[in-house]
């Protein structure tokens, strides 16, 4: 009876735990996926940078990789288990290829359980 009642108690937690939108052991990832450089500055003025879309690539150290679309805002993110990730940009519109050029943000993230590592930025350097 004892097995039973812990059983139940482990498979009610899950249920409501997944309803809330818990997910234990993890942590969040957000920013913007975008495009700078360009044409040379004009009076001085270099050019914004602009959204892209495509898809956003966390590897862990492990070699692990998790993938999330990003739409025409460029905004993305991402949920990850604890750990260093390297974030890759792919947008098959900067350049030829059916993968596109490879975007990265200029340094690996860490990810703790239940932290949040917000603006992010996800950039390829156009020429």
């Amino acid at each position: 009876m004892r097995r039973v009642l812990i059983l139940l108690t482990g498979v009610i937690l899950g249920v409501v735990m997944t309803a809330c939108g818990i997910h234990p052991a993890r942590g969040t990832v957000s920013g913007v996926f975008v495009g700078v450089g360009g044409p040379l500055p004009v009076n001085g003025h270099t050019a914004r940078p602009i959204p892209l879309s495509g898809r956003i690539v966390a590897i862990s150290s492990a070699g692990q990789r998790v993938q999330v679309k990003v739409g025409r805002g460029g905004k993305f993110t991402l949920s990850l288990r604890p750990g260093t990730y390297r974030l890759l940009g792919y947008n098959p519109a900067v350049a030829a290829g059916a993968s596109g050029m490879e975007c990265s943000a200029l340094h690996p993230v860490r990810v703790g359980v239940g932290t949040a590592t917000a603006h992010v930025e996800v950039t390829c350097a156009f020429q």
